[in-house]
Parts: C-alpha cells; structure tokens; sequence
C-alpha cells in the first residue's frame, strides 16, 4: 500500500521524499517503514503527542500533560523536559507488541461516546461510540442514541451554525430528544441538568485518566500544563484543569488537526536494541562502551544510506536496567561522558536515582541487572519553525461575534469570539466561548484566557 501510495503521490508531482509516522514519534522513509509495519500501530496518537511536545518548548513548559479528545476516544500523554514518556511495549487488544512506543493512554471517551443508564440506575458514559455512521441524535442520520456531543449541543456550548464550518446542520430537537427519552426521563432530571450530568461525566472521565497517568509515576498533576486539543479537546480544557488543580490550560488554534502537525515536526527515528542480561560488574564500563558502538556503527549505515551524515545524526543512548529477580526495569540515559568513565558507578547512581523517584526507595546493597541496551538514532530533518504573531492590543472585539447564551449551573449570556480572529494579547474573560470551524473553547464565569504567540488559547485559572 506504501509503495503504491509513494508511486502515486510521485506521479501527481509530489517532488519530496515521503516519510512515514511511527508509533515511536518519529518518522521513517516509505521503504523502511513497509518493512516494519508493526512500528506504525498507534503512529496517530503519536503525532498528537509530539505536537503537544512542540508547543510545550514554545511555552516553555518542562512538565505538560496532553489530551487529544475526538470523535470516540481521549489519548493522554505526559511530556517530560521537551519529549513524551515512552513505554517498551503495547498491549493492542490481546496481542502484546514488543516494540518501543510513546506512552500514550486511550480512554473510551469522546464527542460520539454513548450517555446510558447502567443496571444500577447509574449514568454512565462510553465506552460505546454512535461512531460517524449515524452518528450523534443531533446529526439527523437516523442515530437515536444521546452522546457527549449532543449534551454539549443542549448546553450551548457547540453552535449549530458553525459545526464544521457550517457543512453539517445540527439539530437541537433530535439532541434534546434522545437525552430525554434515554437520560432526563429515566433519572428524574430536566434536559439541561442531564446534559451537564453527561458534560461533567466527560471531563471527570479525562481528569481520572490524567490522574492515574501521572499518580502512579509518583508525579504530582498539579506540577504540569495542560494541553488540550482534539474537536471536542477545548469544550472540557477549563473544568478537566480546575478538577485536577492544574493552573494552566493551552488550547492550540491548530486544535482539531494536531496529529497532523505533530508528523510534520519530527525527525527520521531508528530503533536499535541489544538484550544483555548481566549483572553490571559482569558486563563492566569496557562491554557496555562494545554493545552500544556495534549498534551504532549499523545505525549510522542505515541513516548514511538514508542520507544522514555528520552532524545531520542525533544519538541517544537508553540502558534498562532492574534489580536482579524483578521484572520490570526502569530506563537509564547514558551521555558521551558517561560511556567514557572506567567504572559504572555513575550507572550505579543514576539507576538508583530513578528507581528511587518511581518507586521513593532503592536496593542500595544490591548490584543492578543490565536486561539490555537501546540506541535511538535520529536523522535531523528541517524544524518546523511555527509563525509567531505580533502583539497587539488585549482587547478582544475585533474577534467577538455577538452572544449566545449556555448552561453552566444555571443559563447564563456568554460572548462569542471566533478563534481564527483572535490576536496575540487579547483577554478574553469568561463567560465565554470561543469558537471555529472546528473546534470550540468554554470559559466559565471568573475564568479568563489570553491569546500567546502562536495563536494559542491559554486559561489561566486560580487554583490552589
């Protein structure tokens, strides 16, 4: 399919080498990737964590979490010093794939996900999805099922008239409906209270994710920036930030399409790796320097032929490592300098150190275990280089479009501003909603955001 789709685009005038996205994050020529399928599994979730990655360095953020929030599902990612955590392996389903990847966690919660009432008489949201066929109540296509979609319809946080640039007509009738005959009815509530009941269960969903992401890596979420995109990202940023005590939440202009951005930032990535097994006294400074120079003397033949030379090639260099009759390893980086000492006791130290910070103790009298060494070799590609806007004045009605009103705790007028519109500098205060073709942003009343120089929505809240 990869070869075809390459002879194609070549035919059409496309005069570029085309690269491939990997679920690593980074990106391989069409004739390495056909040959390694199995790396470009989860490659779309990827790309949105290597954009929140991009736009963490513009903000200058060292720790951001990231959700990605579209038709069905919620990936959650955490970026740490400028690059997304990975993980070694990914269980798909019932197949275990053992090749490195960001570690990105799916929630089964998005715009399409299904609102229903358990056997308990409990509301409960997902992991069900209306899917795009039929779709949302509120899509007329013959979907009879509420979704999140709906709700947010209800509550007037998505506008009818701009859904989609106004390409698909959106029915408030058929969304209030479904909520209902299948939800309001059921539970005793009115339409409005149970459509923020099925809101609130979305942004609950996404904040638990987050919390458990980044509680049982021992870090504290309250430490990190958000980054919210995807369709329906911006709809929950405000509430998902308040509920974890996060102080800050960033809303790319690029929101609905920032997968796709996320491939155009990245370099050529190749993975190499080595099992060991030894203990390391057993393996010492002299084989450890051996294991990672016959990697990378094939790495740099394989990026060479690829036309990667000098200082064109990045290499990083990952050793796992473990106490001896445990299963898990924690990563280890080792640096130039490092390779070069005669001992390894700088192994010793930093193995601890992050074994110490994941699990708050360390074996000290024990030796650590070396399962095996890993090379990520990179082939430096231009940087994608964002405009940066000019600042302006902070006030925002050049971008507003009048007012509509929403249902928070109760109806309340909200003004209305159109993302694309919006200029370095302005401040908007909530209530608010912020609109565009594909995406909109909720501002609650006491919430302000202001507009940075990429054209990000950025909402700063006052939490303890």
């Amino acid at each position: 399919y990869l070869t075809r789709l390459q002879q194609r685009l070549s035919e059409a005038g496309l005069k570029l080498p085309m690269l491939v996205m990997q679920s690593t994050g980074g990106v391989l020529p069409v004739e390495r990737a056909s040959g390694h399928a199995v790396g470009a599994i989860t490659s779309g979730p990827a790309g949105g964590a290597m954009a929140g990655a991009l736009y963490a360095k513009l903000a200058g953020c060292t720790h951001a979490v990231t959700y990605d929030m579209g038709g069905t599902s919620t990936d959650i990612c955490l970026i740490e010093d400028g690059q997304p955590l990975e993980r070694q392996q990914t269980l798909l389903e019932d197949v275990k794939i053992a090749v490195p990847a960001l570690d990105v966690a799916a929630l089964g919660a998005g715009g399409g996900s299904i609102a229903w009432i358990d056997a308990g008489g409990i509301l409960d949201l997902g992991p069900q999805s209306a899917g795009a066929e039929p779709g949302p109540a509120c899509y007329g296509r013959g979907g009879m099922e509420p979704t999140l979609t709906d709700a947010n319809l209800v509550l007037g946080y998505i506008a009818p008239e701009t859904f989609l640039g106004g390409r698909l007509s959106l029915s408030l009738d058929k969304a209030r409906a479904a909520i209902s005959d299948r939800i309001a009815g059921p539970l005793g509530l009115g339409v409005e209270e149970a459509a923020l009941a099925i809101n609130a269960l979305g942004s609950s969903r996404i904040a638990e994710g987050i919390r458990a992401s980044t509680v049982r890596r021992g870090l504290d979420p309250r430490d990190f920036t958000l980054f919210c995109f995807g369709g329906a990202g911006g709809l929950h940023a405000e509430t998902v930030a308040r509920e974890l005590s996060i102080p800050r939440a960033i809303v790319p202009r690029e929101a609905s399409v920032l997968s796709a951005l996320g491939f155009l930032s990245e370099d050529v990535r190749q993975d190499h790796y080595r099992a060991v097994g030894q203990r390391f006294g057993d393996v010492g400074a002299e084989g450890l320097r051996d294991v990672f120079a016959e990697l990378e003397g094939g790495g740099r033949a394989r990026l060479a032929a690829d036309g990667f030379t000098g200082d064109r090639v990045r290499v990083v260099r990952r050793i796992d490592c473990r106490y001896q009759r445990q299963v898990f390893t924690v990563q280890v980086e080792a640096s130039d300098d490092d390779l070069q000492q005669d001992g390894l006791d700088w192994l010793r130290g930093k193995f601890e150190a992050v074994y110490a910070a994941l699990y708050r103790h360390a074996h000290g009298d024990q030796e650590g275990f070396i399962d095996g060494c890993h090379l990520v070799m990179y082939g430096v590609l231009p940087e994608l280089a964002l405009p940066r806007l000019a600042e302006g004045t902070a006030d925002p009605s050049p971008a507003r479009r009048g007012a509509r009103r929403i249902y928070l705790a109760g109806w309340v007028d909200a003004d209305v501003y159109w993302f694309d519109d919006l200029r370095h500098g302005m401040r908007i205060s909530g209530p608010a909603v912020v609109d565009s073709a594909s995406t909109s942003v909720v501002i609650g009343p006491g919430g302000g955001a202001t507009v940075d120089p990429y054209g990000s929505l950025v909402i700063d809240l006052d939490v303890e």
